[in-house]
């Protein structure tokens, strides 16, 4: 796992905080270094050197196949373990290991296997015996089947449309008159029945029933009274019932012993297998390996210290260019989880500011303005809590590992909905109307002076943007900072003359701010001065997303209305549902991209890479150094 250094970052320009460095020695001691960079976490392999001819470690074949059989096994049996504890085991030496891993599936296959192969077959017993006792409680005549079973009656028993009975009985009463027919009505439009011809009419039977939409079902293997054998068939299931149970019993007991074993023996082979990916970022001669990659400079003493527990194994620092190392930045733990945004677009690049304090503040303040409401709120909040582990996997398995803690925004965002959600007296929707009265307005009916809101955030939140890309410049170059990002400011000027009826100076200070900016900005510049005006009506998303969520919810609450109690009780509980998820996704999507898009644009450089160390698992295992030899 990685290995974080302690400390927030805060608002400054980026600084290489890795070291790059360059691991050799004998090759014989290759497999032992490899492992305990793995173990350590903190070892980034340089990319784009993996080729078919990394360096070959022994012992690791058939490791993959290994690792198939038993993650198969560990998905097969694993929700027969759920809430139990599994201790920590220490790591196996390789040979050890893979005899251990045999081992563990022949045993499964001859106690844990067989149970649940039994454990089917019961519970397709019981489901055939269900089925025979349904037989026999739709049927609505007592008779004794064994009359029907007779080696010269043909006896077909099935279902069919309960409407298509009627005429079955009048085709048989024309064509088969010799005939015993046994019906009795199922609750889903189907009625059941036992049909008995002479045995040398069973082809003609069997063509009429094709003709009736006749579906076959089995007979039950019982002779006597249809009420006699249905009494038979209960006590069966409550048998067969019981036997479930103890077999469930029984291989439940049969996962607790192996299952402990089984994820921790996965696990160290998936370990070895993470050091052979490993080795395929390394080189090696005759008698030698080399390896290139970056750690943190603070844990360069601790990388130094592990090679030193091997033997003729050293480590070089080589000369980089900053902007060739992967970024490695530390946040507190209030604005950690806001990288995340800022990773969908890359880490700030060598020597420029990163944004994301600013993200973990005005983040989610645009995320409660565009829900602003109560109930939602305390929703998002209690989703935020209650299910952190399931949202936290959701949002990585769709945007990514770097999501991983992303419930703590969530969290954040439900707070802030909650207090713009008193700001404009909403609690889903009008619900509260007459009890909860807006602090500020009314969305619904403070139109005007939600949509002016929205422009002057969008106004400041761009201009600090630009004051960011001042201060980026200023390190550079101080005249390109002042005349060249300062005309953003002059030109801002011009429409407050303007506004004020200074048309003249207006004019000359607009003169003054485009030459600034062709100069300094280039051509590019002058022509995004259209797009800045665009980038604060984008901001007006803030008030047209917040207007559409308070209508729909104004709109479900008087359709709930007009409903019924019920009804009403429905309408409320799905409307709102959606609505909420609309309050999770568009004020997510728009909130990110109003700081990805219009206020990073003004000054945000994203790097090439994120420092991601190599590492191992340890779960369920020790987290020493695994040894290969």
């Amino acid at each position: 796992m990685s290995h974080a250094v302690k400390g927030g970052h805060g608002h400054k320009p980026v600084k290489t905080q890795v070291s790059k460095i360059t691991v050799a020695g004998p090759l014989k001691e290759a497999s032992r270094a490899l492992s305990a960079l793995a173990s350590a976490g903190i070892f980034h392999p340089e990319e784009g050197k993996v080729t078919d001819r990394g360096l070959e470690l022994e012992g690791m074949e058939d490791l993959a196949d290994r690792i198939v059989k038993l993650k198969s096994l560990v998905e097969l049996i694993g929700p027969f373990f759920k809430g139990r504890r599994v201790p920590k085991h220490q790591t196996l030496p390789l040979k050890d290991l893979k005899q251990k891993a045999d081992q563990l599936l022949i045993k499964a296959d001859e106690h844990v296997i067989s149970l649940l192969e039994k454990e089917k077959q019961l519970n397709r017993d019981l489901e055939a015996l269900k089925e025979d006792l349904q037989v026999m409680t739709n049927l609505n005549q007592d008779i004794d089947l064994g009359v029907l079973k007779s080696r010269n009656v043909f006896m077909a028993a099935g279902k069919m449309p309960t409407d298509a009975v009627k005429k079955l009985k009048e085709d048989l009463v024309a064509h088969l008159p010799e005939h015993v027919m046994i019906s009795g009505f199922w609750d889903e439009g189907w009625s059941y029945a036992f049909i008995g011809v002479i045995l040398g009419n069973s082809d003609k039977l069997k063509q009429m029933l094709d003709e009736h939409k006749w579906l076959g079902i089995h007979i039950p293997k019982a002779s006597g009274k249809i009420s006699e054998i249905a009494d038979i068939l209960k006590a069966q299931i409550r048998a067969t019932e019981k036997v479930i149970h103890q077999a469930r019993s029984q291989l439940v007991d049969a996962v607790a012993s192996l299952y402990p074993n089984l994820v921790a023996v996965l696990e160290m082979l998936e370990n070895y297998y993470r050091v052979v990916e490993l080795a395929k970022y390394a080189r090696q001669t005759k008698y030698a390996f080399f390896l290139e990659g970056w750690v943190p400079k603070s844990q360069k003493v601790a990388l130094l210290k592990l090679m030193q527990k091997t033997d003729g194994v050293v480590v070089k620092e080589p000369e980089f260019d900053p902007e060739d190392a992967p970024v490695f930045i530390q946040h507190n733990k209030v604005s950690k989880p806001f990288y995340s945004v800022l990773s969908l677009v890359g880490p700030p690049k060598e020597g420029k500011f990163d944004p994301t304090p600013t993200l973990a503040l005005t983040f989610p303040l645009f995320f409660g303005m565009m829900v602003g409401d109560v109930g939602y709120g305390v929703l998002i909040t209690l989703m935020a809590l209650l299910l952190k582990d399931q949202m936290n996997a959701l949002f990585k398995s769709l945007l990514g590992k770097e999501f991983g803690d992303f419930s703590k925004v969530l969290l954040i965002s439900g707070i802030t909905s909650i207090i713009f959600g008193f700001l404009f007296g909403e609690v889903f929707g009008n619900l509260a109307h007459g009890l909860l009265r807006p602090i500020l307005f009314d969305r619904l009916e403070g139109i005007v002076p939600l949509m002016v809101s929205s422009a002057v955030i969008g106004v400041v939140h761009l201009n600090f943007g630009l004051l960011i890309k001042f201060f980026q410049e200023l390190a550079h170059s101080a005249t390109h900072a002042i005349l060249g990002v300062g005309s953003w400011f002059l030109l801002q000027g011009v429409v407050v003359l303007l506004a004020l009826g200074q048309t003249t100076p207006g004019l000359v200070l607009l003169t003054i701010s485009v030459i600034f900016m062709g100069k300094f900005e280039g051509i590019q510049g002058v022509l995004e001065i259209p797009g800045f005006v665009s980038n604060v009506f984008s901001y007006m998303r803030l008030a047209a997303i917040g207007l559409a969520s308070a209508g729909i919810a104004l709109a479900m609450n008087v359709l709930a209305s007009m409903a019924g109690a019920v009804a009403g009780i429905l309408v409320l509980i799905l409307g709102h549902s959606l609505n909420l998820v609309l309050a999770i996704l568009d004020p997510f999507i728009q909130s990110t991209r109003l700081h990805l898009v219009e206020f990073g644009g003004k000054f945000y450089t994203p790097a090439r890479r994120h420092y991601t160390p190599f590492s191992i698992s340890n779960k369920f295992t020790g987290g020493e150094m695994i040894w290969m030899d």
